[in-house]
């Protein structure tokens, strides 16, 4: 009878992670996570223990029985402690997360950004990327501004979370034992709230920011970052490049640490992660919201193929909406010459027929909703090498 008892018991528990195991796959999930939720839905409680003990004192099942029924239930609940683990760990990965993009996003609602500051060398440009983001009463944006301050030494071994606001209250979440490290970082960090305090106020029925400062080590910062886009269900996350513009417009230096930092959020990234190439040579940050608007921009966006460029197209869209905007798609295209192919320069940028389709949808309807903006051109450009795509760029 207790072999009995143990198959049905078995048969009972595999159908039930089965059918949660594949309802799970069709919606997206991991196989580590749906596999955890059919385990948790097979543990029991101490209600069970209780009904096991009726059923024996009513003579339905005898001690034997009650026994492997007891074992069996004891080692289903040992098994919620890994298994929560085993959740907890998955969540970190952002798996459902990454469904979040600004092409997915309705452009009705608010448009959540998630921007990175090591500096106020950095405030300048992505202010200036932010004006243009076209934000309005209709679509607004949220910006949430983050300082990243790197923790360095000893004192503190956790990280730490500081929300600022416009009357220079702090909020500190996290284990901070020695805030005064972090002492020579504060008048860089209210400079920062200033200027976008300021890009706040001259836009106050469109734009909303939030700053805060994180303090962490370079290594691991990224998570921090992951853990706040998540928190706040951000879209984009604007973070600039690991060398800095020089008075001529060229780049200087080179910062392993922010140029690791931003290639752990590209290995990882959580949603879209856009990489500001700061050369000086947008309008200075002093100028206001009303000397921005009569500026004119022209802005070219390249398109090879893929959901990254599908994602630059809709970011690029949406600025092109905004006055003084001038949009210029350029999709290039692979040679279908054989001889005149150099298979070896273009494999990274071949897509396969079914990612072809995706993209020509993609550009058919951006061309069909914008066939009456005299602001956007789109022109297409066939190419025989990566070498000929990079000499195409530069020449224009």
């Amino acid at each position: 009878m207790d072999k009995n008892v143990l198959f049905v018991t078995i048969v009972s528990s595999s159908s039930k992670i089965v059918s949660t195991l594949l309802v799970c796959l069709f919606h997206g999930m991991s196989l580590r996570e749906a596999l955890a939720l059919g385990g948790l839905l097979n543990t029991k409680g101490v209600l069970a223990l209780i009904v096991l003990n009726e059923g024996r004192a009513m003579k339905a099942i005898d001690n034997i029985e009650f026994t492997v029924i007891g074992i069996i239930t004891l080692l289903m609940a040992s098994t919620v402690a890994p298994i929560f683990f085993l959740v907890e760990k998955s969540t970190k990965c952002f798996s459902n997360y990454k469904q979040r993009s600004i092409e997915r996003s309705d452009p009705n609602t608010e448009l959540q950004i998630l921007t990175c500051i090591h500096s106020t060398r950095n405030v300048s440009g992505i202010i200036n990327l932010l004006q243009l983001s076209n934000a309005t009463t209709r679509s607004p944006i949220c910006v949430f501004a983050v300082h990243l301050v790197q923790l360095t030494g000893t004192g503190r071994a956790s990280a730490m979370l500081i929300v600022q606001d416009s009357r220079k209250t702090r909020t500190i979440i996290g284990n901070g034992k020695n805030n005064n490290d972090i002492t020579p970082q504060r008048a860089e960090s209210e400079q920062i709230v200033d200027a976008f305090g300021n890009f706040e106020r001259e836009n106050e029925t469109a734009v909303t920011v939030h700053p805060l400062t994180a303090v962490s080590p370079y290594t691991t910062i990224h998570e921090d970052i992951f853990q706040l886009a998540e928190e706040k269900h951000v879209a984009f996350i604007l973070v600039p490049y690991h060398k800095l513009p020089t008075a001529n417009g060229r780049l200087q230096g080179d910062n392993v640490s922010i140029r690791q930092l931003n290639q752990n959020l590209l290995n990882n990234a959580p949603c879209c992660i856009g990489i500001l190439v700061d050369r000086g040579v947008g309008p200075p940050i002093e100028q206001n919201s009303t000397e921005f608007d009569k500026s004119e921009f022209r802005i070219a966006m390249l398109f090879i193929g893929g959901p990254d460029d599908h994602e630059a197209l809709s970011y690029a869209s949406r600025m092109a909406e905004k006055s003084g905007v001038t949009l210029t798609v350029v999709r290039f295209l692979e040679a279908k010459e054989e001889n005149t192919r150099n298979e070896s320069d273009l494999e990274d940028m071949t897509e396969s027929e079914e990612g072809k389709e995706i993209d020509d949808d993609f550009i058919n309807e951006f061309r069909f909703k914008t066939m009456f903006e005299e602001c956007i051109s789109y022109q297409e450009k066939t190419v025989n090498s990566a070498d000929e795509l990079m000499e195409y760029v530069s020449s224009n």
